[in-house]
């Protein structure tokens, strides 16, 4: 699991243009956009978006991605409202923290022909393939969502949507044993697990230089990574 998404809401109101000035992040007002972004929990580089609520006003609503599972979602979320919460004075936490959105990948142990691939029927129905846009071919799980799977010609697999890894294996059965069927030469292995070894390692070493960061500052919030678009003005 490469990403995983959390929402949550807060037990109280707060200013998201304070917020954003507090964690170094963005705030502009413009349509479809949140209020107010930042990266927090340097160096894993994770993301808040804070948004309000429309079915409570009196609470906001806030977005974590960039962890790489539930437990640590969790953590950098608490750890993050407990840092507002200090600088705010305001005695709020994190309630109703549940994953709305993963990202997974894969590796089958054999190329693809991604063209016969795309001829099949039950592909053709659901799948985008453009190769000379993109080298991946994009096939839509289910009709009434958001799940998709992007398929390169490596047997590498890309899965977004899913709101938990049940429901991504329960729809990978069903997808596997066609995509199987238009496998060509044996793909090297070693390649993606030498690959995989070396993302975890960093990652741990990431997870060690964060805590050892905060212990020699002797604070317990995660330390902000300031980092602005250019349509974003800081408030």
């Amino acid at each position: 699991m490469q990403n995983c998404v959390c929402r949550s809401t807060t037990t109280d109101l707060f200013s998201s243009a304070h917020a954003a000035v507090l964690l170094g992040g963005g705030f502009c007002q413009e349509k479809h956009s949140s209020p107010s972004e930042a990266t927090i929990s340097d160096p894993i580089s994770a993301s808040l978006r804070v948004l309000p609520c429309k079915e409570d006003p009196s609470r906001m609503k806030l977005n974590v991605a960039g962890v790489r599972s539930y437990p640590s979602n969790c953590v950098i979320t608490w750890m993050t409202v407990h840092f507002l919460s200090k600088k705010l004075g305001i005695a709020m936490y994190p309630v109703n923290i549940e994953c709305t959105n993963l990202m997974v990948t894969g590796y089958l142990d054999m190329q693809l022909d991604l063209a016969a691939l795309h001829r099949h029927p039950k592909i053709a129905r659901s799948s985008l393939y453009v190769p000379d846009l993109i080298s991946c071919l994009r096939l839509r799980l289910k009709e009434d969502s958001r799940m998709n799977l992007s398929i390169f010609p490596a047997g590498t697999m890309v899965m977004t949507g899913p709101p938990s890894l049940a429901v991504a294996y329960a729809v990978l059965e069903k997808w596997l044993p066609i995509i199987r069927q238009f496998g060509t030469i044996p793909a090297d292995p070693h390649e993606h697990r030498r690959k995989q070894a070396a993302e975890q390692q960093q990652f741990a070493e990431d997870v060690k230089r964060a805590a050892k960061t905060q212990a020699t500052k002797g604070v317990v919030h995660p330390t902000p990574l300031i980092r602005r678009s250019r349509s974003s003005v800081v408030a």
